[in-house]
């Protein structure tokens, strides 16, 4: 194996642990989104109990309607967001996929290329 190949399996695994940071990362955002959104919905539901004592079990007030609807605009943009970098994440991966199957086959090709060369050089020293 000479210095080009090792600095191609490096350059690789480099782009992989690049690709498993951003996952980890997004899967940070993620969950991160879940517990702003279980606050929200503890809030929101806190707030129409103790609110709706007189006018019939709980209906939201005109302010918290408008909250709620701020709330779900910002929510639909999140989802975007994450949308847009999961999309990213996929085709990285993808290339990703092809550069280790490519990295794989050069290494398979170049293995069978020395031991042709190793056997022919064993065989010319007879």
């Amino acid at each position: 194996m000479d210095v080009e190949d090792l600095e191609k399996r490096i350059q690789a695994l480099e782009v992989g642990a690049t690709f498993d940071t951003t996952k980890s990362q997004v899967q940070k955002v993620e969950e991160e989104f879940l517990l702003k959104l279980r606050e929200i919905r503890t809030t929101i539901v806190a707030e129409a109990e103790s609110s709706g004592g007189g006018d019939g079990g709980g209906a939201l007030s005109a302010v918290d309607s408008k909250d709620l609807k701020e709330l779900r605009k910002e929510n639909e943009l999140l989802n975007v967001l994450l949308g847009i970098q999961r999309k990213k994440n996929a085709k990285m991966e993808y290339r990703l996929s092809h550069v280790v199957d490519s990295l794989d086959k050069l290494y398979d090709e170049h293995k069978t290329l020395e031991k042709k060369a190793k056997d022919l050089v064993s065989r010319a020293s007879f």
